[in-house]
């Protein structure tokens, strides 16, 4: 049985993180792009984490729940990430990762043929790396680290 309330936490948490982070466009983002591109990619981790220590049980629930707050929240960053590469419209965060996916070293004649393609592959595999950060980081989170309220709805 799925804990719906256990995945909307956590998938609350990855939106909420990517938006403060994508909304906030200081000069240190600009000055060092890599660590942009690093916190957004790596914001799978808290949000499985959060959803997974909160179902408790065994390990395959808690990465199951994990994977599924991930691949939600993913699905936003793609989203966003999409948006941003094809409009060219770089705030905060997004601006490092643009620049990390410009840098990665993909060959300028695959870049050309390819144009309309890597936005949407960028984005899939923004999905399947949030899933798989949220079900790593649900089924290794011990759920004493994270107690739900004394009132929690199931």
């Amino acid at each position: 049985m799925i804990d719906r309330n256990a995945v909307l936490v956590g998938t609350v948490l990855e939106i909420e993180l990517c938006v403060t982070a994508g909304g906030v466009s200081t000069e240190f983002v600009r000055d060092v792009p890599w660590f942009g591109a690093i916190a957004l990619t790596s914001f799978g981790l808290f949000g499985g984490g959060v959803a997974g220590g909160l179902v408790g049980g065994s390990r395959r629930t808690q990465a199951i729940h994990g994977g599924l707050a991930g691949t939600v929240g993913g699905f936003v960053f793609a989203t966003w990430l999409y948006y941003t590469l094809v409009a060219n419209v770089y705030l905060g965060a997004f601006y490092g990762l643009a620049y990390a996916i410009a840098t990665v070293g993909i060959p300028p004649a695959f870049a050309a043929q390819y144009n309309a393609l890597l936005p949407i592959a960028f984005g899939v595999g923004a999905v399947s790396l949030y899933a798989v950060e949220g079900a790593v980081a649900g089924a290794l989170v011990p759920p004493e680290w994270i107690t739900p309220p004394p009132f929690y709805p199931s």
